[in-house]
């Protein structure tokens, strides 16, 4: 529960550090696929007469939807991890998974650290751990997916330009 409550309590001192607002623009603008272009990609697939905006809204409210989730499955786990490390380093405190940054656990190790942990003590560990491992490799290939997608439309857009220019129709 310290991991959930850490989540859902929030720290507003924190809200004048530009290093905050920073981070979260960068994750938020590319997880969305703005950064690499792959969502105006997708767009320029969509009908003329199409509801742009509204479909902006839903892949952001589900973006952000995900988000939220994903935090109340990360976060616990850095409660538990945080429970466990106090029983052998006086240093962490069981309440605080802030404590868990002076071993290192922040940023993408998470992924790499906390998360093998947790699973290696669920039942069936191997299995889970395969299907985390499987996930992440799902994960970046579909990310890439995503890029190639967005290099495409624009290779094809430009060819398509030059075929319109080349050959006018008027």
């Amino acid at each position: 529960m310290a991991g959930a409550k850490y989540f859902v309590t929030p720290d507003f001192s924190t809200l004048f550090n530009g290093e905050v607002w920073q981070r979260a623009m960068i994750q938020i603008f590319y997880s969305l696929g703005v950064g690499f272009g792959s969502l105006i990609a997708f767009a320029s697939y969509g009908k003329q007469d199409d509801n742009f905006v509204g479909n902006a809204v839903t892949v952001s409210l589900i973006n952000s939807g995900t988000s939220i989730f994903a935090g109340f499955v990360v976060f616990p786990i850095l409660g538990y991890l945080a429970l466990e490390i106090s029983e052998v380093n006086p240093c962490v405190r069981s309440d605080n998974i802030g404590d868990l940054n002076i071993i290192g656990l922040t940023g993408p190790s998470l992924a790499f650290i906390a998360f093998p942990i947790a699973i290696s003590r669920m039942p069936l560990a191997y299995v889970w751990a395969i299907l985390f491992f499987a996930l992440l490799l799902c994960l970046g290939i579909d990310s890439e997916f995503a890029m190639v997608e967005s290099v495409m439309t624009v290779l094809k857009d430009r060819n398509s330009t030059r075929a319109a220019m080349k050959y006018p129709t008027w």
